[in-house]
């Protein structure tokens, strides 16, 4: 009897096992703390977005942008390992940033940090 309990609870270990996913990928956006602007060229604006507490288990990281008229918005995601377990080291993590504005002007870029802030920066394309 005693073999058959343990044969039950294996199977059931093993069996909730599998349904848990290895490459299970978790992303979220994260604040930008500081920005770099690396070129301008033309009307394409090329920044590197700094967060300074990264995670070592950040698999990649990737912007999604929004122009409307003369306001930019960017968010930073990161897409990270989470069935990875992660130690809790900061590290500064650098995305690269590439817009192409429509047409010369004046524009406001604003870099998430949360949902009621942003980092701003004013930038005037000649």
């Amino acid at each position: 009897m005693k073999q058959v309990i343990s044969f039950l609870l294996l199977q059931l270990l093993l069996s909730s096992c599998s349904i848990w996913d290895d490459d299970t990928e978790i992303t979220r956006p994260f604040p930008v703390d500081s920005i770099s602007v690396v070129s301008i060229v033309r009307n394409v604006i090329e920044f590197t977005a700094i967060n300074n507490c990264g995670s070592m288990c950040w698999k990649q990281t990737y912007f999604e942008s929004n122009i409307s008229r003369s306001d930019v918005f960017i968010k930073t995601i990161c897409v990270y390992d989470g069935s990875a377990v992660c130690p809790e080291v900061c590290i500064e993590v650098g995305t690269p940033v590439s817009i192409t504005l429509p047409a010369v002007g004046t524009y406001t870029f604003h870099f998430w940090q949360s949902d009621s802030a942003s980092r701003d920066t004013i930038i005037v394309l000649n």
